[in-house]
């Protein structure tokens, strides 16, 4: 049996964290600020906090948000993928989002935050050992762990912080936000749109 999360986990475009641990701060009170890297925060979460796993946050700085699982650390995506699997244990989720904190600023040199080589990378191998050599019906399951999220699917989160840094968590989808890795929607606009 899985026991409730301890903790929160939000992304946000690099430069919006201290606005972000203010928001939640006055929304949230009892959440604690734990950890952060650039675009990437975690917050503890109070005891018995009895949150459903669909609830939302409603802030205008987080990117998506979901609950932390914990961190893995390694020298090569592959072990790094074993560690996520140990995080999981027996949970069981619908889909798999995989993306990469943002590097920059947006805008910074052209910088524009969405997906990654390195979400890729992390993908791949968090699948590679589900994709061997198994039952079809297993094989069928993990890749449609890549399909289209939907609201109501268990998603299993994994953010990209460094290349032997990654933070796991899970989520059920609700907004059209939560259905894209990341809250990252790859819809492209075109040239001469106005905005």
């Amino acid at each position: 049996m899985n026991r409730p999360a301890e903790f929160l986990f939000a992304t946000c475009q690099i430069g919006a964290e201290r606005a972000l641990k203010s928001e939640l701060a006055r929304a949230w009170p009892d959440f604690r600020f734990a950890y952060s890297r650039h675009g990437f925060l975690t917050f503890k979460l109070p005891p018995e906090h009895g949150l459903a796993d669909d609830f939302a946050l409603d802030s205008v700085f987080a990117r998506t948000h979901g609950f932390s699982l914990g961190q893995a650390e390694g020298l090569d995506p592959y072990t790094l993928a074993e560690q996520v699997w140990k995080l999981v244990g027996v949970r069981r989720f619908d889909r798999l989002h995989v993306w990469q904190r943002d590097l920059l600023p947006a805008g910074d040199h052209g910088y524009e935050p969405g997906p990654t080589e390195a979400a890729k990378l992390a993908r791949d191998a968090i699948l590679a050992p589900r994709l061997g050599p198994a039952d079809e019906a297993g094989r069928a399951a993990t890749v449609g762990w890549l399909g289209p999220t939907e609201p109501g699917d268990r998603v299993l989160d994994c953010i990209v912080c460094e290349a032997n840094e990654w933070w796991v968590g899970t989520h059920r989808a609700a907004s059209q936000a939560s259905c894209w890795p990341g809250g990252f929607c790859p819809i492209s606009l075109p040239v001469d749109a106005v905005s």
